[in-house]
Parts: C-alpha cells; structure tokens; sequence
C-alpha cells in the first residue's frame, strides 16, 4: 500500500509540474492525463524494478515544446522523480 502511495506522489508531482510548466510557457492544453504503472522485485528490497510514467496531453501542441518540457520536470522540477532516478538509475523513468 505504501509504495502505491508513492507511485501516486511521483504521478501527482509530474502532473502539477508538467502543468506549471507548460502555463508558464504560454502554452496551453485541452486535456491532461498522467498514468504511474509500476514493476516490483520479486527478491528483498520489493522496491520497484521499472516505473512507467505515461503522460498524455492533447491539444495544439509543439512536441518538442512537451518533450523538453517533460525532461526538464523528470530531471529538475519534479523532486520525486529526481530522488527516484538518483537512487535507481536504471529504473526506466
């Protein structure tokens, strides 16, 4: 349950991040979505194995403007993110 919680944390963080962001740039959005899917280890630590941040946004969007946006909040702006990645480098985020 707990780390379910975190996966929440880590959706919930790139969402209002990526949001944020992107108003910031004066670029707007009809609908946005973020879906966590996490793997866990079968061997102790059951930490996560690989997490799957899906994000969708649709609207007249520039994608290069979305993909420097996203890779700036899952290397800067998003602490959770950024605390994942340090600690699992290759957990696929």
């Amino acid at each position: 349950m707990l780390l379910e919680l975190l996966l929440s944390s880590l959706g919930g963080c790139i969402g209002v991040d990526t949001k944020h962001s992107l108003k910031q740039n004066g670029t707007y959005y009809r609908s946005f979505e973020v879906r966590i899917d996490g793997i866990r280890r079968n061997a102790l630590p059951r930490t996560f194995e690989k997490i799957h941040a899906h994000v969708k946004i649709a609207g007249d969007l520039d994608a290069q403007t979305v993909k420097s946006t996203l890779d700036l909040v899952m290397t800067k702006r998003c602490p959770i993110a950024v605390i994942m990645v340090a600690t699992r480098p290759n957990l696929g985020l």
